[in-house]
């Protein structure tokens, strides 16, 4: 019986030590048995043999149920993590697709707006076409990304580009408008597809053709008036550009971005400054208009201060001058240019020859409350070394082949030129008086009768010398003058020859360099001298009834003088003379 019983315990033993084995490697979800102790502190080995087979079915179910579980718990995870992963890819998709449609384009055009810019290096007109010009245009397209100030902006704006890197820009279109002149539109170019860099502190060189097709014609010559009459300190230029991205395989979609461009101060475009060079008066002799016509050849250097190459073709032109209002402009001359072709940032000569064939009456008359007329004023001004400023308007009629909205344009615009005058020293030299006879007053005269006075009388003989650009057939027909009398260089009296004298006029023909001059006589009779110092015409009259050899005075004199020539008669006033004049005592 006892080895019966070391038997049964024996089997019991490992039973309860394999299960113990399987509950440990399989580690049960279940409390194990054989590691349990009761609430009295007992184990339960401790216990009757026979509760060992109930401990053997709960150490079988106890394995069966860990090894289900054991199995079952890497399934679960295979299962839940593709599924997690899909779903967040899921989201992350939807989430960018929103944000490409929606976010990511307002936030590209406000980075656009502000990182971008494009400068302009050379303009160069190549054509113009019948609603506009072709030009071919270079260009830095330059990021900038810290002229973004949203910080957010930029930080996207600059991760989304760095990753794109460049972009090409499908053909596209450009409106240009105007917003303070009523949201003019002024034209609209065609820009070519291009390729640009677009990550930060990249610069991409452009060399690109547009056509520029322009719109409102009315609205371009009102700005361009404004400009010229300096009216206009800022210009606001809104562009709008549509276009179509594609970076890589992957296209952007289109795009729409409005631009504000304002400039002002010195980005402002400043008139171009111009100066004449050279002007040259001649006669046309050709029967081309049935008379002689009066032709003034004119360079004039323009200069440019901005990229842009361009040739001007040969244009017509009005030129205009100043009437008795200066608000009312006359038209004396018709103009044509010359073609001339100005490359950027330097200047050029344009040449402008100027026919003058019939001189409209308000050019001619006398202005209210003057004896000069416009053309009297203009011609004294230019020799007594004033400025004179005379207009440039184009003609309304097409011509040279251009298109029509050239002279659309040209025609409501008016161009001031400034024509520097010149001081013609030694206009008029040897002035002088032969065979004068100089006779003292009577001092028994009536006071402020002609005895009264002194008087002289004498040949006047002068030489007046000619322009060197003025190459007319000129006369002078008349003179008067207003003759200050000096001795020993201090002023005693004045002679007023206000009437006018007869005179001979003679062209002289000197050497080349000399030019030419006009010899010019008149007799001078009895003009009374007023005396307006009498210490020094005291002096004077000791000297004449003292000494025996002929006493010098001194002569200043203003000519007016009337001139013929193929515009007909001219005033020319205040013509400067001097000299010295001997008096035999």
């Amino acid at each position: 019986m006892s080895n019966g019983s070391s038997s049964k315990l024996l089997r019991s033993t490992s039973a309860k030590s394999r299960a113990s084995e399987d509950f440990h490697e399989g580690q049960a979800l279940l409390t194990r048995a054989d590691h349990n102790r009761r609430y009295d502190g007992s184990n339960e080995d401790d216990e009757d043999y026979q509760e060992g087979e109930n401990d053997d079915l709960l150490s079988s179910a106890g394995n069966l149920i860990s090894s289900q579980t054991v199995a079952d718990k890497p399934k679960e995870y295979r299962f839940r993590w593709p599924t997690l992963i899909g779903i967040f890819l899921a989201i992350s998709f939807v989430c960018l697709i929103f944000l490409s449609i929606v976010v990511t384009p307002a936030l590209l055009e406000e980075y656009a707006k502000k990182a971008v810019s494009v400068e302009p290096t050379k303009i160069s007109i190549d054509s113009f076409t019948v609603k506009g010009f072709k030009a071919r245009i270079l260009a830095d397209f330059k990021v900038d990304a810290s002229r973004v100030l949203n910080r957010h902006v930029r930080l996207i704006g600059r991760f989304l580009t760095w990753n794109a890197r460049e972009v090409e820009i499908k053909q596209s279109t450009v409106e240009v408008t105007l917003p303070d002149y009523n949201n003019t539109l002024v034209g609209i170019a065609t820009i070519p597809g291009l390729v640009v860099e677009i990550r930060n502190g990249h610069m991409t060189s452009l060399d690109f053709n547009i056509d520029l097709e322009l719109e409102n014609i009315d609205g371009i010559r009102l700005v361009a008036n404004d400009w010229l009459d300096g009216g206009l300190d800022r210009i606001h230029v809104v562009a709008k550009a549509n276009f179509t991205l594609q970076s890589g395989l992957l296209s952007l979609g289109s795009q729409s971005i409005s631009k504000d461009i304002i400039f002002e101060g010195k980005e402002l475009p400043t008139i171009p400054r111009s100066y004449v060079d050279t002007i040259n008066f001649r006669e046309d002799t050709t029967p081309t208009y049935g008379n002689h016509t009066l032709v003034a050849d004119v360079s004039i250097f323009i200069e440019n201060s901005q990229p842009v190459e361009i040739e001007v073709p040969a244009l017509d032109f009005q030129v205009l001058v100043h009437g008795c209002v200066a608000a009312n402009l006359i038209e004396i001359a018709s103009a044509v240019t010359s073609s001339t072709r100005f490359h950027p940032y330097s200047g050029a000569h344009l040449n402008v020859s100027g026919t003058v064939r019939d001189l409209p009456k308000s050019l001619v008359e006398p202005c209210p409350d003057s004896d000069l007329s416009p053309l009297d004023v203009l011609i004294s001004d230019h020799i007594h070394g004033k400025n004179t400023t005379v207009f440039i308007r184009g003609s309304e009629s097409p011509n040279h082949g251009m298109p029509d909205w050239i002279s659309k344009i040209l025609s409501k615009i008016t161009v001031p030129i400034i024509i520097p005058g010149h001081q013609y020293d030694g206009f008029a030299k040897n002035f002088s008086l032969t065979n004068t006879e100089f006779s003292l007053p009577d001092f028994f005269a009536e006071p402020g009768s002609d005895r009264s006075y002194s008087h002289l009388s004498g040949k006047i003989i002068a030489s007046v010398k000619i322009p060197q650009e003025i190459n007319l057939n000129i006369s002078v027909t008349e003179l008067r003058a207003f003759i200050n009398v000096l001795f020993k260089g201090m002023k005693f009296g004045e002679v007023n020859l206000d009437k006018w004298q007869k005179v001979e006029c003679k062209i002289i023909e000197e050497q080349k360099d000399a030019g030419r001059f006009l010899k010019l006589q008149t007799l001078l009779r009895n003009a009374p001298v007023k005396i307006t110092d009498d210490s020094v015409f005291a002096k004077f009259v000791e000297s004449l009834l003292t000494e025996k050899e002929a006493i010098m005075i001194g002569i200043e004199a203003l000519v007016d003088a009337q001139v013929s020539s193929v515009l007909g008669k001219i005033l020319v006033k205040d013509i400067p003379a001097e000299g010295t004049v001997p008096i035999n005592s």
